[in-house]
C-alpha cells in the first residue's frame, strides 16, 4: 500500500486577511480567494508542491458551515485525495 496523498488541509480563521499574511512567507501569494455565500464561507488557498492549505472564514450567518465544521478556529480537517472511481449500478 502506498502512502496516502493529502489533497488539502482546512483551517478555520477569524480574519482571513491577517491569517494570509502569516502564510505568505511560507507559501507565497494566495493562489485563489473564493466567496461561497451559499454556505457562508470565504476561502483562501495557498498551494504547495504536495498539498493545498485552505483558510476558511465564516461570513454572514454561516449556519450550514458552522453546523458542519464547528465554531472553533484552528485546524478543522485534512482531506485525503482519492482515485477516481466509478459508481456501481444497484444489483
Amino acid at each position: 500500500m502506498s502512502a496516502p496523498h493529502i489533497d488539502h488541509i482546512g483551517i478555520i480563521v477569524t480574519d482571513i486577511a491577517q491569517a494570509s499574511l502569516k502564510l505568505r512567507p511560507l507559501f507565497g501569494e494566495c493562489a485563489a480567494i473564493r466567496d461561497l455565500p451559499e454556505v457562508g464561507l470565504r476561502v483562501a488557498e495557498f498551494h504547495a508542491a504536495n498539498v493545498v492549505i485552505e483558510l476558511l472564514q465564516y461570513t454572514g450567518e454561516a449556519a450550514f458551515a458552522r453546523r458542519t465544521m464547528g465554531e472553533r478556529p484552528g485546524l478543522n480537517h485534512i482531506s485525503r485525495a482519492w482515485r477516481t472511481w466509478t459508481a456501481r449500478s444497484p444489483s
